[in-house]
């Protein structure tokens, strides 16, 4: 084993919260789960986890998905779940075969989400973003929103029509087909943070994308020099969403400047 590999070990097991049981169950779960951290060089990546777990430990959250499935996880104290316990494959948060980097969700109180930002900005300064999307107006929501700006009120019928409403239909529809494709919000729901791979943001980055979600933009995102965090910085309640319609522009917001 070189000394780069034997360094990284240390630096990972010198962050376990908890002691790893001496079977040799555990002992070639161990193993496995560190020979692929090892492969894919997500060492960093982990210990940075934990700094944002250790930084926060004052607000409440939590950690769910496919995170529960990792012994490397239960040990640093990133989950509370003992997967060799229950049974549960590592295959689904670390697999040899992918080289993305394993999704880690950790969900905070939506009203405390900007502090969790802040204190990630303070300790990365210059080497952190908040990404996010944009949520585009497509053919319910424009229809909606062309029907308010002529004039209707209130909840409007699932299948109205314009004529229904007592709206000019040809200008109607005139206002929606313009709004079609057009930005509606800035989502944070599917927020997340990243950092760049050894360099800093000289100003905010702004990637545009077809895909819906920010979840899968990982590979895009890493292309212009970013470490992905998964969705971290998630700010919410149990069974909350925003209930919109997706939108498809990516939106990178760093801490130095914005545009």
């Amino acid at each position: 084993m070189k000394d780069k590999e034997l360094n990284d070990i240390t630096r990972l097991y010198d962050r376990f919260i908890r002691q790893c049981p001496g079977t040799e169950e555990y002992t070639q779960r161990l193993a496995e789960e560190t020979q692929i951290i090892l492969k894919l060089r997500f060492v960093d990546y982990f210990i940075q986890i934990c700094d944002i777990i250790a930084m926060t430990r004052d607000i409440p959250h939590m950690t769910r998905g496919s995170a529960g499935s990792s012994l490397v996880c239960y040990l640093l104290g990133i989950t509370d779940v003992d997967p060799v316990e229950w049974d549960i494959p590592v295959a689904r948060f670390l697999n040899p075969n992918r080289d993305d980097l394993p999704d880690v969700d950790i969900d905070f109180p939506h009203h405390r989400q900007d502090e969790v930002m802040q204190r990630i900005f303070k300790k990365w300064p210059g080497r952190s973003a908040r990404i996010s999307n944009y949520v585009l107006y497509q053919d319910k929501s424009a229809r909606r929103e062309a029907a308010k700006r002529l004039g209707a009120k209130g909840n409007l019928p699932r299948r109205f029509t314009y004529d229904s409403l007592g709206i000019d239909t040809k200008e109607a529809k005139r206002i929606e087909n313009k709004l079609k494709g057009k930005k509606r919000c800035r989502q944070k729901r599917s927020g997340g943070s990243g950092t760049p791979k050894g360099g800093y943001f000289s100003q905010s980055w702004f990637v545009a994308t077809h895909r819906n979600r920010s979840h899968n933009e990982t590979d895009r995102l890493s292309g212009r020099g970013f470490r992905y965090f998964g969705t971290f910085v998630q700010g919410r309640c149990a069974g909350s969403d925003t209930g919109g319609e997706s939108g498809n522009e990516e939106t990178v917001q760093g801490n130095q400047t914005n545009r």
